[in-house]
């Protein structure tokens, strides 16, 4: 049994979830779970699955990682108010030479019925750490959108990963534009872990941008 929530704050609009449900492990690789949730003003109802093959937990220098969910939206205050996301990722890590290490990724979602006219906080938020790293958080808003990634990474120094990402990305613009927009984003990053915490700081810029005026990213993260 599984329970968790999140709260996300912009500066537009604030919301909150709730889920709760069940979770199975098929053998190590493997993992399927589906959840109920609660919202702000909708009910969720969540199928998820992942699958990972990767060597070890820190750093990982070979194997590969899936993940994916479909979630039905369901407003509270009209049944008839659905909506679908769909959402998938992956990455493969291969050893090149000695301790550089290649990454490659991708990561993939959409909303359906893909005619409808969603409000703001439904759309996918991207840009930042997790995405396109060359903006900031929440800089697009889309219905659909598609990105990949290589990482090129030097483990020479213990729990410490120096990083060379390039990232191509297509979103779904929003009106008054039409169509699929492309960007990208590059940079570089620094990933170190300790004993029950992890840093990590990534200088990223993106397409047409001054390259003196590029983000930093500082993260630090708790291990349990």
């Amino acid at each position: 049994g599984i329970a968790r929530g999140s709260v996300q704050d912009d500066s537009s609009y604030k919301s909150a979830l709730f889920e709760a449900g069940l979770r199975r492990n098929i053998g190590f690789d493997f993992t399927f779970s589906i959840l109920g949730g609660i919202g702000d003003d909708e009910w969720t109802t969540a199928l998820e699955t992942s699958y990972r093959s990767e060597d070890r937990f820190i750093l990982p220098r070979k194997g590969s990682r899936f993940d994916g969910s479909v979630t039905v939206h369901k407003k509270r205050t009209d049944s008839t108010d659905i909506r679908v996301s769909a959402y998938c990722s992956g990455r493969h890590l291969m050893p090149l030479y000695g301790n550089f290490i290649l990454q490659t990724s991708f990561m993939a979602g959409t909303l359906l019925p893909t005619g409808k006219d969603y409000e703001l906080e439904d759309l996918y938020s991207l840009g930042g750490i997790n995405d396109i790293k060359g903006y900031r958080p929440g800089f697009f808003r889309s219905r659909a959108y598609g990105a990949t990634e290589a990482d090129l990474q030097w483990q020479g120094l213990p729990k410490t990963a120096f990083h060379l990402f390039f990232e191509p990305a297509l979103h779904r613009a929003r009106a008054p534009e039409h169509g699929w927009a492309d960007t990208y984003s590059y940079g570089l990053g620094l990933t170190q872990y300790r004993e029950s915490w992890s840093i990590s700081l990534y200088y990223a810029l993106h397409k047409g941008g001054d390259p003196l005026g590029g983000l930093l990213h500082f993260g630090v993260k708790s291990l349990f």
